[in-house]
């Protein structure tokens, strides 16, 4: 065998050793096999989704008409590496009531993925949003609860979290709940009469300087 024959053999086995070596992280695919994102919910009123398989940043801007549910289905392809992909969110709140806190869910009781709270890229260390003062991991990582603050009609909230995904046996696909919440009416009074105080006092100082 002569001496080229035989580095072209060695190239073709060096091929193939990395080939089958590459390891091909999992990716997101909006599309579910239906064409377009796979959105519903009672609370949607519209929005748009991105998504980069290169950074692994999910982007999402939402409005709510409703403060009800709103579920989006994410489908996984290629496998053998968990990858972790960074969600930021932009929710606008067109219901008319403030929102008193707000909650992700990610849906199935069987699902592998969950919330993580260390970023893939540079940023923020952990989950959470520009707006609410607290937001807690629940249910073994696959519920975030944010609260703190109220968020007035026609406001915007951000929020930022992170949710390892691969291609799993038969878990390709994963939904996310989001689940804005208005004050109960016990707690709505409260804030009316504060406001209410707040108006008064403002009024009698008014009139003192008068």
């Amino acid at each position: 065998m002569s001496g080229r024959a035989l580095l072209h053999i060695v190239g073709i086995a060096l091929y193939f050793a990395i080939y089958t070596s590459t390891v091909y992280p999992a990716t997101i695919n909006l599309n579910c096999g239906q064409g377009v994102p796979v959105v519903t919910g009672p609370g949607l009123g519209g929005g748009s989704i991105g998504v980069n398989n290169t950074t692994h940043v999910v982007t999402i801007s939402e409005n709510f008409d409703f403060s009800k549910y709103v579920d989006k289905m994410f489908c996984i392809t290629n496998d053998n590496n968990i990858i972790s992909y960074r969600f930021n969110i932009v929710a606008t709140n067109e219901t008319g009531e403030p929102w008193s806190d707000f909650h992700f869910e990610i849906l199935g009781s069987t699902t592998p993925y969950v919330f993580t709270p260390s970023p893939p890229l540079p940023g923020p260390p952990t989950f959470g949003s520009n707006k609410f003062t607290t937001c807690g991991l629940t249910s073994g990582n696959k519920d975030i609860d944010c609260a703190g603050v109220a968020i007035a009609d026609q406001e915007q909230v951000q929020f930022f979290f992170n949710i390892a995904v691969s291609d799993m046996q038969s878990f390709n696909n994963f939904v996310i709940r989001n689940i804005p919440s208005t004050p109960e009416p016990a707690t709505a009074a409260l804030l009316g009469a504060s406001l209410l105080v707040i108006f008064v006092a403002r009024f009698h100082r008014k009139r003192q300087r008068i």
